[in-house]
C-alpha cells in the first residue's frame, strides 16, 4: 500500500469521539508501512465537509484511498477490526 488517505468525522463535543482520531492514528502507524494522511473533521465545526461527504452518523471512517473508497459507521468495537475493514480491498 503506498498511501492511505482516511477522513474521519466525529462529533467534537462527546469524548470519547475525540480520542478516536488519536487513537486510529496510533493503530494505523502501527500495523501500516505507508504514508498515512489523516484529516479529523468535527461535524459541529466543518458542516460543509460533513455535508460534502454525506456523513449523517457519527463516526464515520471513510478511506478515500487505496480506491474503492470504504465507509464504516459507529464507533469501532476495537481496533484491530477497524483496521482489517480499512486494509480490506472491497
Amino acid at each position: 500500500m503506498k498511501k492511505l488517505v482516511l477522513m474521519i468525522f466525529v462529533d467534537g463535543s462527546v469524548k470519547e469521539q475525540q480520542c478516536l482520531c488519536e487513537q486510529l492514528m496510533e493503530s494505523i502507524k502501527k500495523e501500516f508501512n505507508a504514508e498515512v494522511e489523516l484529516h479529523c473533521v468535527d461535524v459541529n465545526k466543518d458542516p460543509t465537509q460533513t455535508n460534502a461527504e454525506n456523513v449523517i452518523l457519527t463516526p464515520t471512517i471513510i478511506r478515500k484511498e487505496p480506491l474503492p473508497e470504504k465507509r464504516y459507521v459507529g464507533t469501532p468495537k476495537n481496533m484491530k477490526q477497524l483496521i482489517s475493514l480499512i486494509r480490506s480491498p472491497l
